[in-house]
Parts: C-alpha cells; structure tokens; sequence
C-alpha cells in the first residue's frame, strides 16, 4: 500500500464531506490554515459553536471513513 492510494481516499473522503466536516477534518490534519495548529476538542467545538461531543462524534465518523479504505487495500 502506497501514500498515493491513502492520499487519493482520503481527499476522496474530504471531498465528500460538509462544510463543518470539512473545516473539522482539516483541524485535525492541520491543513489550510489550521496548518501546524494543534486544537483540541474544546477549541474545534468553541470555534465551530458546537458540542465538545459533536464535535467528537463528527470526527470519529471521518476517521471510519477513512478506514474504510483500508478494508479494500487487498483489491487495489
């Protein structure tokens, strides 16, 4: 498995994503201009007016997936 392929699903994913999923995956992964920040949970749901659990909730289901992804590494 390469970078090439994550790469390619994840900016698949991103792409896929709501305005608000969108702005919670790049603070995450430090893209745009949250690049090299490091916002906790608190800071994204301070920003973006919501919950610290939906917050939470809006991130694990990003990150599953993205690790959906995974399951089809054997077909690639």
């Amino acid at each position: 498995r390469t970078n090439q392929v994550d790469n390619i699903w994840s900016e698949y994913v991103y792409n896929d994503l709501d305005r608000i999923n969108k702005t919670i995956y790049d603070m995450r992964m430090g893209r745009g201009r949250y690049k090299g920040t490091n916002l906790s949970v608190i800071d994204m749901a301070k920003e973006l007016g919501l919950s610290t659990a939906a917050v939470s909730q809006r991130a694990n289901k990003i990150a599953d997936k993205i690790a959906e992804g995974y399951k089809f590494e054997g077909d690639l």
